[in-house]
Order: C-alpha cells, then structure tokens, then sequence
C-alpha cells in the first residue's frame, strides 16, 4: 500500500557580506540546507550533486 500523505520539507539558509578597506575587498559566505521527509522512495545522494 503507497503512502498518500504529501511530501515535508525544511530549509535552512544564512549568509554573511564583509566589507573591508572601503569596499575595495569584499567576502561572501552562504550556508544552505534543505532537507525533504516523507517520499515515496529514499535515494541517496552525494552531498555534492548538482
């Protein structure tokens, strides 16, 4: 019997802009997470899919 609920999912995503010397060196940091519960069939991915 399949599961008729839908599917969950939760993100999470951060980031960080530092400026230094009057903008002349800049940085960016971004943190994503996404994580999806509750399909109809588990797979496995490298973490570096895309």
């Amino acid at each position: 019997m399949l599961h008729s609920g839908g599917r969950k999912t939760r993100a999470f995503n951060a980031g960080v802009d530092i400026a230094l010397w009057n903008n002349r060196v800049t940085a960016t940091i971004d943190f994503y997470r996404t994580r999806t519960t509750d399909l109809l069939i588990d797979r496995l991915l490298p973490p570096t899919s895309g």
